[in-house]
């Protein structure tokens, strides 16, 4: 192929195909002319030719071009002869992008036909000034109504001054023109536009020609609006003859000012009162001086704003004449001009029509009388202090209740001579100069008096002032800042009457001078509202001197300087000041006082820490006895080491979670069992990291391990559980499960396999004895049954399991909670009858069999439940026998089982629903509690013998049944009764049996052959209900009713299954204590106390 680099100046025209981008550099115009059109349609990228090249190009020839002329430059474009460039049609000019079209150079866009134009004309591809290049004269009407706005963009005056008519009908609209080019407009044009002159705006009318605007018909000049008309300028308008101004839509509203300035004083004398009323502001402003003073009182009262009216023209009025709705709209500088002559010839009603009197001259307000003065209706705050001076003193004195608002310039005497103080509003009152009142007249202030008063005024009032007061409380919290601690002493009231705002509104150094007697007035609701910044001022001997701490909520506790409490003081402290005391609280107590403290149960854990050792050290046998598993589980090293509990008296876990950080010497006082266990432990650890697969578990228990924490302790398990279903990815495999597994059989083996944790991780684990979780939806409370681990459990399974088994957080459905944190588990370290309390939950089955449980052996209940080292409490159940655990955290229902001293009934309440969930398919709420004997028998663990009276026959039930009943209870035997009919006792008339109701029977009285029964409502209760009671056999017999029955735990001995089990856990662990439920037989079986009152 030819080139340059062989020597050749020209392509090889034989294989144009071929030709690549250098050979197509070397074609210049006269090549392209030698070429046939046939040639130039064999070119593959003719944009590759030199710009120069293009003007060897015919019409003929450029049609031969098959490409697109997108790929053409300006330049290329430009080098084309014009009658080339003239032959491209719709499509060849169709590929021409507008990025080159603002390229083409003048001659080519000038070139351009009608034809090109209509089709350039309606891309809008031409700039404004090449547009303004092109000869429209000849372009179809046709092609011109295809042009949207941006073709029309680019129109100059002269352009449309050649416009035909058709042309301009052909515009789709008229409104699209250019400013610059509706002033080439002709008069002939005028009407020729289809467009409704309505959519024009006053600038477009603005640039017509004077004489095209004259020429505009009637019809045409009715479509301008009102709103365009504002814009026309005041050339155009005035161009207008009268016929012309007579249609035109122009509401004078709207007129320019210029327009209305151009009126002379003849035809604005013609103008009528409701063409005067459309004026606005700035139309008025511009009437001339000479057509002011001709104004006619009509035409005054019909001009509606004269504010801006400059002070002289305003001067040229007649005020009297003026309507209320003008004189309401008085501008300053008008008042200004008014003389008091001027003034005299105003109504009251006009007077009162003022809305700024205050800007009256003084001369003026000087010369006004009474019946003047109170006419003016504003408001006299507005006044300044030189108007209200100016009044006469008769004018002063005439002044109405309502005027007073804004008299603080009065002096103390003027104040004093003011007869109708006692009607001023607060506001007004607020106002006053008052250091000059009297004692007497102070001690006759009315409730608005006082709420109008301010923090200035106070502060200006002496203590003797102060003193006279009757009622400050009435006063608002805004007043309180101007008391001084002086001040404050001389107040005569008992601060009980005093509001929170008002206390909090006292300065610091005020509120710190507060004497015993004020503090202690304050009322329990009131103080608890004070704020922080308050209660933190307040002195250590201040709060020592305050008998009503208890109404603080916990953090405002927390801030007050405890340091001068007596230890009487601090022995009184409530759960909720327990729980808001602080470090720096702490650090402020004396040795004694840390004695004091008589439950340190209720602290937060990990406050024991922050105690200096000498302050730990100083805590009483008592206190250490008396701290939960979680408290001494948290201990440090350090405080643990100064330890004086009895370590004998811990339970197995707790131990667990503490035997790394007891010191050789504490070590020693550990029983032979515990020393066991700690040995079995430590030996047990190392065979189970070492058993272990799963290097993720593994190192989770090395790490725990390496920090000297007992992997079998309830915080560890829970802590391994959780941090290994956090690393789950996929599904459990086998190898892990089994990991799972004999971490339990190790678990086992350290607590036995009758432990609280040994059953709980059996059951989450393996689903040991039928386990089986129903997870409960936190979000909308739906249930899940998601069972136990398994191979390919999910870690969301896994961590819902951990929740339930171990942090004891599946809340049942649809329940409010509420706390128990802070209460013992136990009153007095037991469980008693009297605990026990129902609720709004239909439960009585369950805690009547509490009830009976309780009375016959408390030690079986306080084996029953275990608090865990986390808080949570795990719960024993029989199910079919055997013992299954279940754990609970402190929320429980707030409307079940429920008794301030203690919380075991209700932890008791909420465990039942999570083992019925778990164990016998129930749904996890406590619409499941209600029940018959299988209640008795989950908590005893034996089976129940039970006789309904529809099944037997009175006689029967009296003699057989009643032996069976008598001996079961004389020996220790819970028993319950299933009443369905009511009765009251016929003395006292109070409750006995109710119907469908359950009652523990828990004695005999063979004195008088009756037993003695108990109501889940209260067994201490005396009220309306007996809460304990005797009942015969007979009665309980309630005529054979189909549903009355009783029923009684078998085994009652340490044969039974429950005796067995706590046997065995009394032989495995020294804590929670256990018993059997065997009682020595006596005549009457029952709390005697609670007999003696019920049946005195």
């Amino acid at each position: 192929m030819a080139s340059a680099q062989d020597g050749t100046t020209s392509p090889d025209i034989n294989n144009i195909s071929a030709w690549t981008q250098a050979d197509y550099a070397l074609l210049n115009s006269d090549i392209i002319q030698s070429l046939s059109s046939a040639q130039i349609q064999q070119m593959q990228h003719p944009d590759w030719m030199p710009a120069s090249a293009a003007a060897g190009f015919t019409a003929e020839k450029l049609a031969g071009i098959n490409i697109s002329l997108s790929w053409f430059s300006a330049a290329w474009l430009n080098y084309l002869p014009l009658a080339t460039f003239q032959a491209l049609d719709s499509s060849r000019l169709g590929q021409i992008a507008a990025a080159t079209w603002a390229q083409i150079d003048n001659a080519h866009i000038t070139a351009l036909t009608p034809t090109q134009i209509g089709i350039v004309g309606q891309r809008a591809v031409l700039s404004s000034a090449q547009f303004a290049l092109l000869d429209l004269t000849a372009v179809s009407p046709t092609a011109m109504a295809s042009w949207g706005q941006s073709s029309w963009a680019g129109t100059t005056a002269a352009q449309m001054s050649l416009l035909t008519k058709a042309q301009i009908d052909a515009m789709q609209n008229a409104t699209w023109l250019p400013l610059s080019a509706v002033s080439g407009i002709q008069p002939s044009q005028v009407l020729v536009f289809t467009t409704n002159y309505s959519r024009f705006n006053g600038a477009w009318f603005n640039q017509m020609r004077l004489d095209s605007f004259q020429a505009l018909d009637n019809s045409r000049l009715a479509q301008i609006s009102a709103a365009t008309w504002t814009q026309i300028d005041k050339a155009h308008f005035s161009a207008l003859n009268a016929t012309q101004i007579s249609v035109i839509k122009l509401d004078f509203s709207a007129i320019a000012v210029d327009w209305i300035s151009s009126l002379t004083p003849e035809v604005f004398q013609g103008l009528t009162a409701t063409q005067l009323g459309q004026l606005n502001a700035s139309a008025i402003a511009g009437i001339s001086d000479s057509c002011l003073g001709t104004l006619t009182p009509i035409q005054l009262t019909a001009l509606h704003d004269l504010s801006q009216l400059s002070a002289h023209q305003f001067s040229l009025l007649n005020l009297s004449a003026m309507s209320n709705a003008q004189i309401a709209a008085w501008t300053p500088d008008q008042y200004a001009t008014i003389t008091p002559a001027e003034f005299s010839s105003l109504t009251t009603a006009q007077i009162g029509a003022m809305t700024n009197p205050a800007a009256l001259p003084l001369n003026v307000v000087s010369a006004l009388t009474v019946a003047q003065v109170n006419a003016i209706n504003t408001d006299f705050s507005l006044l300044p202090d030189s108007w209200l001076n100016s009044l006469s003193t008769t004018a002063l004195q005439g002044l109405t209740p309502y005027q007073f608002s804004h008299l603080s310039s009065l002096t103390p005497a003027e104040v004093n001579n003011i007869t109708s103080i006692a009607a001023l509003s607060s506001a007004q009152f607020g106002q006053l100069n008052l250091t000059g009142l009297s004692t007497s007249a102070i001690a006759g202030w009315v409730k608005s008096q006082y709420a109008g008063l301010t923090a200035q005024q106070i502060s200006s009032l002496s203590n003797a002032q102060i003193h006279a007061m009757q009622h400050p409380d009435w006063m608002s919290a805004s007043a309180a800042p101007g008391f001084t601690a002086e001040k404050l002493a001389s107040l005569a009231i008992s601060f009980y009457w005093f509001s929170s705002d008002w206390l909090n509104n006292l300065n610091i150094s005020t509120f710190q001078s507060m004497t015993a007697t004020q503090l202690n007035q304050i009322s329990a609701s009131t103080l608890s509202a004070v704020d922080n910044a308050h209660l933190t001022a307040l002195s250590a001997a201040q709060v020592a001197t305050m008998n009503n701490l208890g109404s603080l909520p916990r953090g405002k506790f927390g801030i007050l300087n405890i340091s001068a409490l007596s230890a009487s003081q601090l022995g009184s402290l409530t759960r909720t000041q327990y729980q808001g005391l602080t470090q720096a609280q702490f650090n402020t107590l004396n040795a004694t006082q840390v004695q004091a403290l008589t439950h340190p149960e209720w602290l937060q854990p990990g406050l024991l820490n922050n105690l200096s050792l000498t302050q730990f050290q100083s805590m009483t046998a008592a206190q250490f006895a008396a701290l939960t598993p979680a408290a001494i589980s948290n201990l440090d090293a350090a405080h643990l080491a100064c330890y004086a509990g009895d370590l004998t008296t811990l339970s197995n876990d707790t131990l667990l979670s503490i035997e790394s950080r007891l010191t050789a010497a504490q070590r020693s006082t550990l029983t032979a069992s515990q020393q066991s266990l700690v040995a079995l432990n430590q030996s047990t650890e190392q065979s189970l990291i070492s058993s272990l697969s799963d290097m993720g578990l593994k190192n989770i228990m090395q790490t725990l391990d390496a920090s000297n924490e007992s992997l079998f302790s309830f915080r560890s398990i829970e802590s391994v559980m959780k941090d290994f279903a956090a690393e789950l990815t996929d599904g459990l495999t086998a190898s892990q499960y089994n990991d799972l597994k004999i971490y339990l059989q190790d678990i086992g083996a350290v607590h036995g396999t009758t432990s609280s944790i040994y059953s709980l991780i059996n059951g989450m684990v393996t689903g040991a004895n039928g386990a089986s979780v129903q997870w409960t939806s936190p979000v909308d409370g739906s249930f899940t049954r998601i069972g136990s681990l398994n191979v390919d459990s999910s870690a969301t399974q896994f961590g819902q399991l951990i929740t339930t088994w171990l942090d004891g957080a599946d809340v049942p459905v649809s329940s409010s909670t509420a706390h128990v944190d802070g209460r013992p588990l136990f009153a007095d370290g037991m469980p008693s009858i009297n605990d026990i309390r129902q609720g709004g939950i239909g439960d009585c089955s369950y805690l009547s069999a509490l009830q009976a449980v309780v009375d016959a052996d408390p030690n079986f209940i306080k084996s029953m439940i275990v608090q865990n080292s986390n808080d949570t409490y795990s719960v024993r159940f029989f199910n079919k026998g055997v013992a299954t655990w279940v754990n609970v955290d402190s929320n429980v229902c707030s409307y079940g089982a429920s008794m301030d001293t203690s919380n075991w009934v209700a932890i008791a309440e909420r465990a039942n629903v999570a083992f019925e969930s778990t164990y016998w398919g129930e749904n996890n709420s406590y619409s499941s509690l209600p029940g018959l004997f299988e209640k008795l028998q989950a908590i005893t663990g034996d089976q129940i013998t039970q006789f309904r009276a529809t099944y037997t026959s009175e006689e029967t039930w009296n003699t057989t049944d009643f032996e069976l009943l008598k001996t079961a209870v004389l020996n220790g035997a819970p028993a319950q009764l299933s009443s369905w009919e009511n009765s009251t006792d016929p003395v006292t008339g109070q409750t006995n049996f109710v119907g469908g109701h359950a009652f523990a029977i828990i004695g005999f009285n063979e004195a008088t052959n009756d037993f003695i029964l108990t109501n889940p409502w209260g067994a201490y209760r005396t009220d309306n209900v007996d809460g304990t009671f005797e009942a015969s056999m007979d009665e309980m017999w309630q005529h054979g009713n189909f549903n009355t029955c009783i029923g009684f735990a078998n085994s009652y001995t340490a044969s039974g299954a429950a005796g067995q089990l706590v046997t065995a856990m009394a032989s495995v662990a020294p804590a929670p204590a256990a018993s059997s439920l065997s009682l020595v037989s006596q005549t009457t079986n029952t709390n005697t106390g609670v007999l003696a009152v019920a049946h005195a």
